[in-house]
């Protein structure tokens, strides 16, 4: 098989360095029970990725809840927004109601909170299901430089640039200031700060002699007793949280150039302070005593991020060396033959090829008193626990993490990242052995062709340009990156609130649309020739806006405030209509831009849960126990087939709809998939076969026409080839060749189906 493919060299799109890393934190174990029991399934939790540009990007775990291994890892499932001159400096999650959730019932997506902090004086909350800022509060402490909630998800620090550390209070659905501790200094920063180990609080008990002893059980609760900071005076603070007191302090060696800043603080369960200094020097601090016990050099140049293994047996630093180094807690005999217990650097790895600035471990290590008890997590006990790492080269890696042990040389442990079920045992699981993979950059949208104008859009958070292929080079494999191979029609800037979150263009290359978070953009281009180069003028529909909340005022109740932003944006094949998925309703709007005037057609509200239909069930892996009626899923996935006649979408909880562009009405409904879907498109020689990609690569065929998955698709697809199931990405978007029909195919009704759009856009102008 020969494809013509051109590499569009000249799109002049870049990702933004990766800032912080977070996951969510694991729930507290009840104060007076034994640790819990392993976990009848297995569990891994968001990940949150913030870049420089201030935009949080949300991946979920693309693994079916009955596999305990998946090669793809972790998928993008939407990206929040940033503001316009925003950044993202650390990122932190919390449960929003801690004590209802366990390692047998999890929390969902819908049950965290999010906080960041970007360098300024705020905090902000992230609705991590509506994609938007909650609230925010001022710290009124200069910057602020780090974020870290307290293990019970109740309280969280924040260090700011005047020295102090500011505590707020999270309990629950709240947020707000409940102390301060210090200033420590005239002169320094607060850099870093991380909670100690809880500790149980006893409270009066006011019930009967009768109580049993479940009630009072819960009169004792995990209480945060104090939190260390790193500064930039080459000290370590530890502050008395009820008091507010500063009760010790330890010192980092000091460079004669500057001074030496604690870029990295972290606790383990039974009080031993870690710190990573910009000498490149791990340190390890006894809290009773206040004085170090270990030190080793890890690092030629300033540590800046630190994670502490799930099992907290082992350290991982890495900074402006671009190294990522191992320290692990090793028995060791001295010389006088006594065995003791020492810190030793075992490992280190160049992944990246810039600064590092963010680490962490899935499953994340609890601090609890209760984990030293136990040599194996909390959560995936019998799995390698997962290091993600990313920093200024703008990728994100991860890889197995486990520690060497016995336990491992057993086969006891398996390798989530495992391409397949023989090679899930495989030893290729540890720090020193692991294979390096990476996320994919996040381009879902980015860019979009007008194929029948020869256009090429490309999307940046404040900008929209195109470009203008000339003449048709049918060479394979050619490149169109030469100056006489493109012209620049058109670079717009936008006046913006939030980030670009969609835009798509017509394949006529007539309309142009685009939206942030706020409202939708639509553009009519005209092409002018001044001789020397053509351009485009674009012209905007101002009615587009006004048009989307009138359509959404009946489906809303009075105390939701509608929003005219889009989420998807997408044109049909005929350049008539323009059809977009509100956000953050997930109402589809289908517009009509043949008419004289532009008008809204038709309304879906099949993903709100309103539609009629099949009824859906959960997927255990992405979205347990979202059932929040407030918040509709995310559409993901949007597609029109080729003659214009059928709408299919899909969504983050599993809906598919098929709609009837012909007769504005729902066609039907597709069952949920245990795994949710990220890709669909239509054959182009048969408009109603629609073929949908999931997150883990499997792939499907579907017969709109019949409501039916075809016989052949089965033999097509349900062996695919070995290295499709073996890749470590998943699957973004697909494409067919029409000159290549699938094996049902005896026939090709394409120009039935060009005459058919031709008589529906005749239909239409008459109408």
């Amino acid at each position: 098989m020969e494809l013509t493919v051109h590499r569009l060299r000249f799109v002049d799109w870049l990702p933004y360095p990766v800032t912080s890393i977070a996951f969510p934190p694991v729930p507290p174990p009840s104060p007076r029970s034994p640790p819990p029991p392993s976990p009848a399934r297995h569990w891994f939790g968001t990940l949150a990725v913030g870049r420089i540009n201030g935009e949080i990007e949300l991946y979920e775990w693309t693994g079916a809840a009955t596999q305990s291994f998946s090669p793809q890892a972790w998928a993008l499932r939407k990206v929040l927004p940033g503001l316009q001159n925003g950044k993202i400096e650390s990122l932190a999650f919390s449960i929003r109601q801690p004590r209802r959730f366990s390692l047998n019932n999890p929390p969902s997506l819908h049950d965290l909170r999010l906080f960041s902090t970007g360098g300024g004086t705020d905090v902000l909350e992230w609705d991590l299901l509506a994609g938007t800022i909650v609230r925010s509060i001022n710290m009124n402490g200069g910057s602020t430089y780090a974020l870290e909630v307290n293990p019970t998800s109740t309280r969280l620090a924040v260090a700011c640039h005047d020295g102090t550390v500011r505590i707020l209070s999270i309990a629950g659905s709240e947020l707000q200031m409940e102390r301060k501790l210090g200033p420590a200094g005239n002169d320094m920063r607060m850099l870093s700060v991380a909670w100690g180990p809880p500790v149980l609080k006893t409270k009066p008990s006011v019930s009967s002699e009768d109580d049993s002893d479940d009630e009072d059980e819960d009169e004792a609760e995990w209480d945060d007793a104090w939190l260390v900071s790193g500064g930039s005076d080459a000290s370590i603070r530890r502050w008395d949280v009820r008091s507010g007191t500063n009760i010790a302090r330890m010192s980092v060696d000091k460079d004669q150039r500057s001074r030496t800043k604690v870029w990295a603080v972290r606790v383990l369960a039974d009080g031993t302070v870690v710190s990573g200094d910009s000498m490149g020097v791990v340190k390890f601090w006894d809290i009773n005593t206040s004085t170090q016990f270990e030190s080793i050099k890890a690092h030629r140049a300033d540590i800046l991020c630190m994670a502490i293994g799930s099992d907290g047996s082992s350290i991982f630093t890495s900074g402006i060396d671009q190294t990522i180094t191992q320290c692990v807690r090793l028995q060791v005999t001295e010389d006088d033959g006594m065995i003791q217990e020492r810190w030793i650097k075992t490992m280190n790895k160049t992944v990246h090829s810039h600064d590092v600035r963010a680490l962490a471990v899935w499953p994340p290590y609890a601090p609890f008193p209760a984990a030293r008890t136990s040599k194996l997590p909390f959560v995936n006990p019998l799995l390698s626990p997962i290091l993600v790492s990313g920093g200024q080269d703008m990728m994100v890696y991860f890889m197995a993490c486990a520690t060497s042990s016995p336990t491992i040389l057993t086969k006891r442990i398996a390798n989530p990242l495992a391409p397949d079920l023989r090679h899930i045992h495989s030893t290729a699981m540890t720090f020193e052995t692991s294979r390096v993979q990476r996320l994919a950059y996040p381009l879902d949208g980015v860019v979009s062709v007008a194929k029948d104008a020869r256009l090429v859009v490309c999307r940046r958070p404040m900008e929209l340009s195109i470009w203008k292929l000339r003449g048709e080079d049918t060479t394979p494999n050619s490149a169109l990156g030469k100056p006489g191979d493109f012209d620049m029609v058109l670079d717009m800037s936008l006046n913006l609130t939030t980030h670009l979150i969609a835009s798509a263009i017509s394949d006529d290359g007539q309309w142009l649309a685009a939206s942030d978070a706020m409202e939708v953009k639509l553009f009519n281009l005209t092409e002018m020739n001044t001789g020397e180069s053509i351009q485009l003028r674009p012209r905007r529909i101002k009615t587009i806006s006004a048009l989307i909340l009138q359509q959404l005022s009946p489906f809303l109740s009075p105390s939701n405030t509608p929003s005219a932003a889009a989420s998807r944006l997408l044109f049909t094949p005929d350049s008539s209509r323009l059809i977009a998925v509100c956000s953050p309703s997930s109402h589809i709007v289908v517009f009509d831009l043949a008419a004289p005037e532009i008008c809204a057609v038709a309304t879906f509200n099949e993903h709100v849960g309103a539609g009629q239909g099949r009824a859906l069930k959960p997927i255990p892996s992405m979205a347990t126990g979202e059932k929040d009626t407030q918040h509709p899923p995310l559409v993901t996935c949007l597609s029109v087939s080729y003659d214009g006649q059928w709408l299919a979408s899909a969504d983050e909880r599993g809906g598919c709809h098929v709609f009837n562009l012909d007769t504005l009405q729902r066609h039907c409904t597709l069952p949920s998939f245990e795994v949710p879907i990220r890709a669909m498109t239509f054959d182009p020689a048969f408009p109603s076969t629609l073929i949908l990609g999931q997150v883990n690569n499997a792939l499907h065929a579907f017969d709109v026409e019949s409501r039916t998955f075809p016989e052949w698709a089965k033999t097509v697809f349900d062996s695919p080839p070995e290295r499709t199931n073996r890749l470590d990405v998943n699957i973004k978007s697909h494409c067919m060749d029409p000159k290549l029909p699938l094996p049902h195919q005896t026939r090709r009704p394409r120009e039935k189906s060009e005459k058919k759009q031709k008589a529906t856009q005749s239909r239409r102008k008459s109408e």
